[in-house]
């Protein structure tokens, strides 16, 4: 696992630290070394250009450390890491953006003295935290007086997505935001007392090994040596026998561990990013080798045509009564498949909801029926509006540019060509 030592500001022009967080204490690095460095990555940003379509290095990598580079317009921006880590990257491109925002007429007017920027210690622990997370550990808030003193628009937004179901990967996706950032601000919330993780598997949970698996595998590697450093010789032996996909059971029967033993052993190297788990609602999808976005954005097509059609029949006012009309009748006839209807303005079919709904009934089919509910709902209040004849006109024409745009979509997936019957 990647542990981050020190983070730096730099003034760019003059290549002085004006701000800096150490987060192991008990790991001492030679200042001179460090200084050094720092000048060659001030060279490197400010006389070595990218040349086209390729980033400019961001990595220097030291053997015994790393540092991540990020360059802003006044600050680099300066991460001490124990190994090359992408998944800090995002982070310190926030901080140094943050720096810059919330210093910003303190740094184009540097006095020499750094007691200005002391407060921005709360940021950095706030996005790098040491408690490691996986995608797949699941946050609670908890009742607590000890909350962050300071919670900004991306911190309210994940507090609004913990409700003790949804995973860190889920909340990323509904927030859009990545998981990197969300597994930081979440393990900062538990440091602080506002919420608790816990990590949820079962004897179906499927087991995946990842690259840096693979990697590990190779007796010698980085990778290796990291994991017997960090786990030992049993975690091998667990990536050993997972192959591509494996149930929780059958790793269990074949590594001879405890259940107990096991968990606390899978978490490890999850939250390292040695294997995933592959949610219920993949699994289910990829029985049936389904093509979960494009199947989306089939569904998200399906509702966009109808509205688009219906537009033409109907102002502004009757196609939003519609759509309001229709969303009322599934709350009464459907609750959780009203769940289902988005309030983004990007897509109609909320891809959180539709997970949890594959996951609840393990059955491609029988979401399928259930979404065919919420299209004929939308059928009945369309023609309320406009009468009978117009709707099926608008439905035909629905079918048809569907069946052109995803015809070999459609011959895959039996269950699209169902969803389309009722078009007809």
């Amino acid at each position: 696992m990647t542990i981050p030592f020190e983070l730096q500001m730099i003034h760019k022009q003059s290549g002085v630290q004006l701000f800096s967080h150490r987060f192991r204490e008990d790991i001492k690095l030679d200042p001179t070394l460090i200084s050094g460095f720092i000048s060659a990555v001030i060279h490197f940003t400010e006389e070595l250009k990218p040349s086209e379509g390729k980033e400019m290095l961001k990595f220097i990598d030291r053997g015994d450390f790393v540092l991540q580079v990020e360059p802003g317009g006044l600050v680099i921006g300066l991460l001490i890491l124990s190994s090359k880590d992408n998944s800090f990257k995002e982070k310190l491109k926030i901080l140094v953006t943050e720096f810059e925002r919330k210093y910003h007429k303190e740094i184009l007017n540097w006095s020499g003295f750094s007691s200005c920027f002391t407060d921005f210690e709360e940021d950095v622990v706030q996005l790098i935290s040491s408690k490691p997370l996986s995608p797949y550990h699941i946050p609670k808030l908890v009742n607590s007086d000890r909350a962050p003193s300071k919670i900004d628009d991306i911190k309210w937004a994940i507090i609004t997505k913990i409700d003790g179901q949804n995973d860190i990967n889920a909340i990323s996706e509904e927030l859009d935001i990545s998981v990197e950032v969300v597994q930081g601000i979440i393990a900062y919330f538990e440091e602080s007392g506002l919420v608790k993780t816990h990590f949820e598997l079962t004897n179906d949970s499927v087991i995946e090994i990842a690259k840096k698996g693979l990697n590990a595998l190779e007796v010698g590697s980085e990778d290796y040596r990291e994991l017997v450093s960090e786990i030992g010789e049993v975690g091998l032996k667990v990536l050993s026998v997972i192959g591509t996909e494996r149930p929780l059971v059958d790793i269990r029967s074949d590594v001879g561990i405890h259940n107990d033993e096991i968990i606390v052993l899978i978490e490890k190297l999850v939250s390292s990013r040695y294997i995933e788990i592959l949610p219920k609602w993949k699994v289910v999808l990829d029985k049936k080798a389904f093509h979960f976005t494009r199947s989306l954005e089939f569904i998200d097509d399906l509702f966009q045509l109808i509205y688009d059609e219906s537009d033409n029949w109907l102002d502004n006012r009757e196609l939003e009564r519609m759509k309001g009309n229709t969303f009322g009748l599934l709350i009464i006839k459907d609750e959780g498949l009203a769940k289902m209807v988005s309030d983004h303005d990007e897509y109609f079919v909320d891809r959180n909801n539709l997970k949890k709904l594959l996951t609840q009934m393990g059955s491609l089919e029988a979401v399928i029926i259930r979404l065919e509910g919420l299209f004929k709902t939308m059928q009945s209040n369309i023609e309320k509006e406009i009468g009978s004849n117009l709707t099926k006109d608008i439905l035909c024409k629905v079918h048809k540019r569907l069946e052109d745009d995803y015809s070999e979509l459609i011959e895959q997936q039996a269950e699209l060509e169902d969803m389309l019957n009722w078009l007809r």
